[in-house]
């Protein structure tokens, strides 16, 4: 069941040495309406508002569910420079952070800690995610109760059920800046104990080791 995966997650990434179920528990009714929404990406300001969290730990919160094993996946963005492209929008994901990422219309190459105070990052619901509807967290087990004797009937007598997220060809991002988050602000939440909460994404030690390397120091 999905809380179960949730619930999974949070313990495993040790997420419940810094957020209280309480959290977690409004995280899932947060990701089941947003589904429900026909939302497709996570709006980490709006969850924050939800839960009375600062900005920079609603983020935090959000990664610890972001690795492979997760609910959310990341994507990053910037915009080409080039002011005759059409689509100047270029989405990559941190696996091409240490290669040359090349715009598709003209072909202008970039690397990406020459733009990363340009980029942002997108919290994406994964899409083969199957999220239950908000009420099914209330839906008793009781095999005489009135909700499981309907749940059993033949498919025929049942009322047509809505389109799955996953399967629906009307789900629509919701929009907005708030809804993209800027790389650094992403990349200095992402520290658990001293190391990354997502290993394939930059740490804030990371960064560090890396201008420090560069700069012939280590």
């Amino acid at each position: 069941m999905f809380y179960e995966k949730l619930t999974r997650i949070y313990h495993e990434t040790e997420c419940d040495k810094y957020f209280s179920e309480s959290i977690l528990k409004s995280f899932d009714k947060f990701v089941r309406k947003s589904v429900l929404e026909r939302n497709k990406y996570i709006n980490p300001y709006r969850f924050a508002r939800q839960v009375e969290l600062p900005i920079e730990d609603s983020i935090r919160f959000l990664m610890y569910f972001t690795n492979d094993n997760g609910i959310l996946n990341i994507f990053m963005f910037f915009e080409c420079s080039t002011s005759t492209c059409v689509s100047t929008r270029i989405f990559f994901n941190m696996e091409y952070k240490d290669e040359i990422i090349a715009c598709d219309e003209c072909g202008k190459e970039y690397v990406f800690e020459d733009i990363i105070d340009f980029t942002k990052v997108y919290f994406q619901i994964k899409p083969d995610l199957h999220v239950p509807p908000p009420e099914e967290e209330f839906i008793s087990h009781d095999r005489n109760s009135t909700i499981e004797i309907l749940r059993r009937l033949p498919d025929n007598l049942k009322n047509a059920s809505p389109p799955s997220f996953s399967s629906s060809n009307k789900s629509i991002d919701e929009g907005g800046i708030e809804v993209a988050i800027s790389t650094k602000l992403v990349i200095n939440q992402n520290t658990h104990d001293n190391r990354p909460i997502n290993q394939k994404f930059p740490s804030p030690f990371q960064r560090l080791s890396n201008r420090l390397v560069g700069r012939g120091k280590i």
